[in-house]
């Protein structure tokens, strides 16, 4: 426990808890009576001659002079020690619900975000008919439901472009002349059964390059065209397999801005 020691305004000990005050030398001149005696908080550690070990003092002002407690430095860490285990204790306590809390909400917001993030995935590679997330609040729910819209809505749209296209290459293969779409890069995008009749030595599949023809004029007409803006025509003979000739016209066709 705490040595209690009392003096008077002289620093003559009156009374210690420890030892006998008789035998006690002045104590006017330790640290912490200087300030206990001037009316002031008095603290200090230092070796203790009587005791034979470190000590915390703490002197206050009495009425008959001043009072002292005295406590072994070790057993101030030891209860400093035990006061911090303590407070670590109510605090983990204290945050362990908020940590679990926490866990549990990051773990519910980190599966929704994988569903969404897996939907996200599947339209991007295609997969227009992804199933939609499960229903949920908040603004993750919002963004499933908003990326699901989208989704049927780029699957009407295909659908219908898709249907668009077959109903362009039925007409397109039921006319007897020779038909071929190609884009600005010199790409085939379309022949009609009736030009490959006509050309059947030539590389007529969507994606075949124009400048692979064994006849020139084809790719610059095309070029040509596509630089101008307008239609042109030019004559073409070919000798295998048979001997021939066609009139070939080009015209450009205009997007939605009007761009050929």
């Amino acid at each position: 426990g705490a040595r209690v020691t009392v003096i008077d305004r002289n620093g003559q000990v009156l009374g210690d808890s420890e030892a006998d005050p008789a035998t006690m030398e002045n104590h006017a001149g330790r640290p912490e009576f200087v300030e206990a005696l001037a009316g002031r908080l008095g603290v200090s550690t230092r070796f203790s001659r009587t005791v034979g070990s470190d000590f915390l003092y703490v002197a206050v002002p009495a009425s008959a002079g001043a009072l002292r407690l005295a406590l072994p430095l070790s057993e101030v860490a030891a209860r400093v020690g035990a006061l911090r285990s303590s407070i670590l204790a109510a605090t983990v306590l204290a945050l362990a619900p908020a940590v679990l809390i926490a866990a549990w909400l990051a773990r519910r917001v980190s599966g929704r975000l994988s569903r969404i993030l897996s939907l996200s995935r599947q339209i991007a590679e295609g997969n227009f008919r992804a199933p939609a997330p499960p229903a949920a609040g908040g603004e993750l729910g919002q963004l499933g439901r908003a990326l699901h819209a989208a989704a049927q809505r780029l699957q009407t749209m295909f659908e219908e472009l898709q249907d668009e296209r077959s109903r362009l290459a039925a007409a397109v293969n039921g006319i007897g002349e020779g038909i071929l779409l190609a884009d600005r890069e010199g790409r085939v995008i379309l022949a009609n059964p009736a030009l490959e009749r006509m050309f059947p030595r030539e590389k007529l599949s969507p994606g075949a390059s124009l400048g692979l023809w064994s006849a020139s004029e084809v790719p610059e007409l095309f070029e040509r065209v596509f630089r101008q803006g307008s239609s042109d025509a030019i004559h073409l003979a070919v000798t295998a397999p048979l001997e021939r000739s066609w009139k070939v016209s080009c015209a450009p066709i205009s997007n939605i801005s009007g761009k050929a």
